[in-house]
Order: C-alpha cells, then structure tokens, then sequence
C-alpha cells in the first residue's frame, strides 16, 4: 500500500504480495511492515502540508544536512518499498 491511497491496492498473502493490477506475478515481500509503512505516510503528508515551516518560508537555520532531499524524493521511495526501516538510514 502506497502512501497515495488511489494508487494500485495490494493484497497480502502470507510472505508474498499480490499487485491488483498483476495478479499473476508474486513478489516477495520487502521494506516496511504495512502498519509502520502507513504512520511515515502520515507523517510524511503532515511535512508536506505544513506551508508555514522555517524552509517554506526560507528562515536561515543553523542545522546541517549532509544529503539533502526533497519530500516528493521520500514519498517516491516509500512507496516503492525503498525503506526497510523506519529511520530510513540506508538512505544515507
């Protein structure tokens, strides 16, 4: 499950997930639990919906990123199960 709830539905059977859209293709399954996959999708629309942040609003800040990324980059990689863990580390 995706975290855009009109993408494709997936169905869980046991260790193997069955895409609605190829049902007779079976794919391990890899990434986040579905519980834990849907709390970072809710976390991640509030960052997005949050219009007043100090980086929407370009406030200097004295914090550091080593590898910047835009949140459109995180949804994109969620949804693709790119995360196994939810502090998302192997990103880095």
């Amino acid at each position: 499950m995706g975290c855009d709830s009109k993408r494709r539905r997936r169905e869980d059977v046991g260790d193997t997930t069955i895409s609605s859209s190829k049902k007779q293709k079976l794919m391990p399954m890899t990434g986040l639990e579905q519980t834990q996959k849907l709390l970072c999708c809710g976390i991640l629309q509030e960052l997005i919906d949050h219009r007043h942040g100090s980086v929407a609003v370009r406030i200097p800040d004295s914090q550091e990123v080593r590898r910047p990324m835009d949140l459109s980059t995180v949804k994109s990689k969620l949804e693709r199960d790119n995360y196994s863990t939810c502090n998302g580390q192997e990103s880095w």
